[in-house]
């Protein structure tokens, strides 16, 4: 996420006057939109007919693995649409999960990072639960194990 962010930053100072360019550390804002960006791509490797069935207000495929689910759009990327987006005292992470799917590098990276900075002594349950508090992947115990 960090190179990804670098380099954003980099074609945006390249793109605007010596007098609006931004140097030092990077900014919250900018790991977000490098982060969001990163999934996007995953997603739409993985859930094309998805992503264009939803955009087009259509039914999703019959073969589809988010069929059972009932997936959303926001901001380009998938979510899942729970029960939980009626409370109002948690997050929209925690409301809307970010679908992840099953089999893919960004899905292990994302794994990895939770298991070992979180948890890497507590054990499969334990990063599991860290992982669905932000997100929704797909056979999820077959992944982590």
């Amino acid at each position: 996420m960090r190179v990804r962010s670098w380099v954003q930053q980099f074609v945006s100072n390249c793109r605007k006057p010596e007098n609006q360019k931004v140097f030092g550390e990077l900014m919250p804002a900018e790991l977000l939109t490098a982060e969001r960006a990163i999934i996007r791509e995953a997603q739409n490797e993985a859930f094309s007919g998805e992503i264009k069935a939803l955009r087009k207000n259509q039914t999703l495929p019959r073969k589809s693995a988010l069929l059972p689910s009932t997936p959303i759009l926001i901001n380009r990327i998938l979510h899942l649409n729970t029960r939980l987006r009626h409370s109002d005292d948690l997050s929209d992470d925690v409301k809307f999960p970010i679908i992840l799917p099953k089999r893919n590098h960004v899905t292990r990276l994302i794994f990895q990072y939770h298991h070992e900075i979180k948890g890497d002594q507590m054990g499969v349950n334990y990063t599991i639960n860290h992982l669905q508090e932000k997100y929704l992947v797909i056979h999820v115990c077959e992944e982590v194990k």
